[in-house]
């Protein structure tokens, strides 16, 4: 098949059009997304992996979560209560939230899972240093979804395993 000079031009222009109609309205935007404001308190569920012995050491909770929005910048002070019918961990972070929408945040921050008891805790039986990445977004006025993983760096006692979390659930804002 041979293409002529005219044909090419033409492919050219139809594979460049859409990304040029498409960047228009981006281009107009001046206003970056604000995120999710203010504060939250909310519960759900958290599942905890044990890489001690596989991947066959799950544990099963809940969490309760708050989150205290510091204004003017992206940076939020979160508290959280991991549980199970063993123990609990109580998890002070601060993280440093990037907008997604003017409804919606990722997250990444830093902080400690402090163990409550004697048993283990969705995020390991020690406490320990801890890294977590989320996601959390308003699905109705005063009301938010959150997401999480948490990695408990050396939170598993007398073993090289890891201890990692993922929590879930639903906020009232305020």
């Amino acid at each position: 098949m041979k293409f002529s000079t005219k044909a090419a031009i033409a492919l050219s222009f139809a594979a460049i059009a859409p990304a040029v109609i498409l960047a228009a309205p981006a281009a107009a935007q001046t206003q970056r997304p604000t995120g999710l404001q203010g504060h939250y308190l909310g519960g759900g569920a958290s599942l905890g992996i044990n890489t001690e012995d596989g991947f066959d050491d799950l544990e099963f909770g809940g969490v309760v979560q708050g989150r205290y929005d510091i204004q003017n910048v992206p940076i939020s002070v979160r508290g959280s209560v991991l549980f199970n019918d063993q123990a609990a961990a109580l998890q002070p972070v601060v993280t440093y939230d990037v907008a997604t929408s003017n409804k919606s945040n990722v997250y990444l921050g830093a902080g400690a899972s402090v163990l409550l008891g004697d048993g283990e805790s969705p995020l390991g039986d020690k406490t320990a240093f801890m890294l977590t990445a989320g996601v959390e977004g308003e699905v109705a006025p005063n009301w938010a979804l959150f997401g999480d993983v948490r990695w408990g760096i050396s939170a598993l006692e007398n073993s090289d395993g890891q201890a990692v979390s993922f929590q879930t659930g639903a906020a009232y804002r305020f």
